[in-house]
């Protein structure tokens, strides 16, 4: 008697996917990057302690910000899948911040925008073996050098990409240190302003809503999950997940030197500094199997800011501890250059929770 069992299983079982290469190799065609990053930040506690004595002031305020980069790129030699030679060309760098009060109508609100010197200059990123690291420099118009820095090379999302082929369905993780390039994309951008709130400013450059580039300078938890979900008409799907992603840095240089006039004329001095940002969320990441290149990426997150800043008042100690708690978003896409449209940016915030109980102060 003929067995047919086996073969009417194996008839009936679902067609696997074949393992797709997700990897980064693009033409020399010139690509525009469009980098929308947001966030949307409420006031949960505020602790002040001088010399033992705690004091909670009776503040509520929302930050929001939108920082927005576009840049032309062209992949002048490639090898191995990284930039050997690449030259860029920054069309916009902008920081919009606004930091208002919640519930106090004789509180004003404060407004900042923050330009970069980098726009109109186009900066030449080599690969040095020697160093592992890329070599930068002006090759047009000169921009300011201090502002190349921290500029860094990946706006196109390799550091997201398994290292071998994957089917769909499977999972990989990614370093937390490589979100770099996808909180912080394109590093540091130098950003000024001529008028605005100072206070803002640099509450913004110690991570307060922005520059989160502190924290790939410390240590982090948590793990970052991608899975391949599906591929249709030559385009790669891929999830994303955060989870208990934490990352604490210390953030006393800056502080130290980003002190106010109005701070040192009453006396107080900057001491020091620590921040902890804590993200949960999810993303989704399209890859073009074609162009070999990211074509577009959405992120939206759960975020919880901790920061503790220290200072001396007249030889007195003052420790003031902040929480905030509210959303990251970011949101790419890629193109042919001249495109005017950028991703959306961050959606307006929802009516701010009632803030927790402050926590004693550890």
């Amino acid at each position: 008697m003929l067995h047919l069992t086996p073969l009417l299983l194996a008839l009936s079982a679902p067609v696997q996917d074949a393992p797709v290469e997700l990897r980064w190799a693009p033409s020399a065609a010139a690509v525009q990057h469009d980098w929308v990053t947001g966030h949307q930040l409420y006031l949960d506690s505020f602790v002040r302690q001088v010399e033992g004595k705690r004091d909670v002031p009776p503040i509520r305020w929302l930050i929001r910000t939108e920082r927005t980069l576009r840049a032309v790129d062209e992949l002048r030699r490639s090898e191995d899948g990284r930039p050997l030679d690449l030259r860029r060309t920054y069309k916009k760098g902008l920081l919009v911040a606004r930091m208002e009060p919640i519930d106090d109508p004789n509180q004003a609100a404060h407004d900042l925008e923050l330009t970069t010197p980098l726009d109109g200059t186009s900066v030449v990123y080599t690969w040095v073996p020697s160093d592992g690291n890329y070599g930068k420099y002006y090759d047009a118009l000169e921009g300011p050098e201090p502002a190349l820095a921290e500029l860094r090379e990946d706006l196109d999302l390799r550091c997201l990409l398994p290292e071998g082929p994957v089917s769909v369905g499977q999972s990989w993780t990614v370093d937390a240190m490589d979100m770099h390039d996808v909180l912080e994309p394109g590093g540091q951008l130098a950003l000024d302003c001529e008028r605005g709130n100072r206070v803002l400013k640099r509450n913004l450059g110690t991570g307060m809503g922005h520059s989160l580039y502190h924290l790939f300078g410390g240590s982090s938890t948590g793990t970052i999950t991608m899975q391949l979900t599906g591929v249709e008409n030559g385009k790669a799907s891929i999830s994303m997940q955060l989870s208990g992603l934490r990352y604490l840095a210390d953030v006393s240089e800056y502080v130290r030197t980003s002190e106010l006039s109005r701070e040192t004329l009453v006396g107080m001095q900057m001491t020091g500094g620590q921040l902890v940002i804590s993200f949960e969320g999810t993303g989704n990441l399209v890859w073009d199997l074609a162009a070999l290149r990211a074509s577009s990426f959405q992120l939206t997150a759960d975020e919880t800011m901790e920061m503790t800043l220290h200072s001396e008042v007249f030889d007195e100690q003052l420790t003031e501890r902040i929480r905030m708690v509210g959303m990251f978003r970011a949101s790419y896409s890629s193109g042919p250059p001249g495109l005017d449209e950028a991703p959306e940016g961050p959606e307006e915030p929802k009516e701010p929770k009632e803030p927790k109980e402050p926590e004693e102060p550890k």
